[in-house]
């Protein structure tokens, strides 16, 4: 008699995925095993918009308008020399009710020379600003604009150099009284300054007067501030005050006209150092990156964002970030620590990531594998976009941000996106048209993957 058996054979799984909806965006930390389906563990090189993933941020040469309308291309920029380091824009001030603005982009090399592009012309150049030439000897700290006896100038610092207003018009003045300034602003006709020689002093000049800053009874003076709060690092003007931020806080200056009214409040306290140079006004508040990762302040009260990817701020030390506000996006070049094997820089990177903070929805996207120097935002009648320059290979090169997914003329930046469902772990390395990776926590006969990316299916 024959009796049937059957024999054991490798039980088959298979799992469809069906992922439409990114609306969570990222975060790293959580736990994987208790994420939602539509958020990812890990992603760069993504633009989450409105729950849908789109190609991420690029670079691309600079476009910009002249006045007549016509379109160039600053493609290549004057310098023999090897780097830029510091970029500025400088904005002119109406002097009457009908007079043009005006902007223009100011850039130093490794050689101390600045170039500027004027947008006011009839094409665009990119030429030496031989006006500037032999005035300094170190990169300025701090750059702002003044009207002063009817007449506009940037007022630039350096540390090794000193203070002078810089004139479009190829007349400097030389300040031979001024402290050694780090970080400036003007509020009601006033310098005020964070400055080298006292880092617990807060320095201002005399009304109207960017060029006086002795301590004599007409004006000029200084304010200290000696507490567990740490120096004085950046000034702004806010809300009708002048903001302090310190180390380890932030202090509030009343002041007006009379500098003996002058009130300082400290109003925040912080367990992690504040990074001066994200401290950027958006809108009707402040974002800054501190060591605990970013922080709003309205001008009272101070709230930390939840981005969903402190872990990645940790071990982190960026005091090279920087920053810009554009369009009501915060945009942040700083230094992440990535959670996977997967190496995006080649090199050794100051910043390797570019975040972009939207701040009416919260949408956040992650840029990796660009090391940005300096940026800045240029808001003006026919030009308007984010500028910046790098570190690398493409120290001479002046970039303007887009969505191309592209760094200037080299390959597609890498795509990477993690996802969890129950038991399984998806990888993509998606260069929208390019191949799918899938790994997994077990193994899997079968996987049908269906990402909607950008209307692909």
């Amino acid at each position: 008699m024959f009796y049937k058996k059957d024999l054991p054979t490798k039980s088959q799984s298979s799992v469809k995925l069906s992922i439409s909806n990114f609306s969570k965006g990222i975060n790293t930390d959580k736990d994987q095993s208790v994420l939602d389906i539509n958020q990812s563990p890990l992603s760069y090189n993504f633009l989450y918009i409105n729950g849908a993933l789109k190609q991420g941020y690029g670079v691309g040469n600079v476009s910009l308008v002249d006045k007549t309308g016509t379109s160039y291309v600053v493609d290549s920029l004057y310098s023999d020399h090897e780097k830029f380091l510091k970029l500025w824009i400088y904005r002119s001030n109406p002097a009457y009710e009908g007079e043009a603005t005006y902007a223009n982009i100011f850039i130093m090399d490794d050689t101390y020379h600045i170039y500027r592009i004027i947008f006011d012309y009839t094409f665009i150049p990119l030429l030496p600003y031989t006006a500037t030439d032999g005035l300094f000897t170190q990169v300025p700290l701090s750059a702002v604009s003044y009207r002063y006896n009817s007449k506009d100038y940037l007022v630039m610092s350096s540390l090794a150099d000193g203070v002078y207003l810089v004139d479009p018009a190829a007349t400097n003045i030389k300040v031979n009284n001024a402290p050694k300034i780090t970080s400036m602003c003007v509020h009601y006709e006033r310098i005020f300054a964070t400055v080298q020689d006292n880092q617990n002093a807060l320095w201002f000049c005399k009304e109207f007067d960017p060029t006086k800053w002795e301590i004599d009874g007409t004006g000029a003076g200084f304010i200290e501030m000696v507490d567990e709060r740490g120096y004085l690092t950046k000034v702004i003007s806010f809300l009708d005050y002048v903001y302090i931020f310190r180390e380890y806080g932030i202090a509030r200056l009343v002041g007006y006209a009379d500098e003996t009214e002058f009130v300082v409040s400290q109003i925040f306290s912080s367990s992690s150092k504040i990074y001066e140079n994200t401290v950027c006004i958006c809108g009707d508040v402040v974002l800054m990156l501190t060591g605990n990762g970013l922080y709003a302040f309205d001008g009272l009260n101070t709230k930390k964002i939840n981005l969903g990817i402190d872990e990645m701020f940790e071990g982190q030390k960026n005091e090279d970030a920087v920053c810009c506000f554009y369009k009501g996006k915060y945009f942040l070049a700083c230094k992440l620590n990535y959670p996977d094997e997967y190496m995006a820089e080649e090199g050794e990177y100051v910043n390797n990531s570019l975040l972009v903070y939207d701040t009416e929805t919260g949408e956040l996207s992650i840029t990796r594998g660009i090391d940005i120097r300096d940026m800045a935002a240029i808001q003006e009648t026919r030009n308007n976009k984010v500028v910046m320059i790098f570190r690398g290979d493409n120290e001479l090169l002046l970039g303007e941000l887009n969505d191309s997914g592209k760094f200037l003329y080299l390959d597609k930046l890498r795509d990477i996106l993690m996802g969890t469902n129950g038991p399984l772990y998806f990888f993509y390395n998606i260069m929208f048209g390019g191949d799918y990776s899938v790994y997994t926590s077990g193994s899997l006969d079968t996987c049908s993957f269906h990402p909607a990316l950008n209307g692909y299916n």
